[in-house]
């Protein structure tokens, strides 16, 4: 993710400049955007790897303890951990 933008801020708790303050919300605006894009992109990708399960694989994850948060949130690089787990397990 991209690093959150930091207001310049002076002593008094103000912008130092009405530059300032456009500045900060210009870049504030379009990270945030950013953030909501690769959120949205990453619970797509959630779907996707998780459509390729076979019903073994899914009963298989769902006995996994971070399976309900990953799920509910669409964790995808969970989802992967808990698949790169169960796939590589030594018997």
């Amino acid at each position: 993710m991209p690093e959150e933008p930091k207001p310049k801020i002076g002593t008094d708790g103000k912008f130092n400049s009405e530059l300032d303050k456009i500045k900060f919300s210009s870049h504030f605006g379009i990270w945030l955007e950013s953030k909501y894009t690769i959120e949205n992109e990453m619970k797509k990708v959630y779907a996707i790897y998780l459509g390729q399960c076979d019903k073994m694989m899914k009963d298989m994850l769902a006995y996994q303890p971070t399976y309900d948060r990953a799920n509910e949130t669409k964790d995808v690089l969970e989802l992967h951990r808990m698949l790169h787990s169960i796939s590589f397990r030594s018997y």
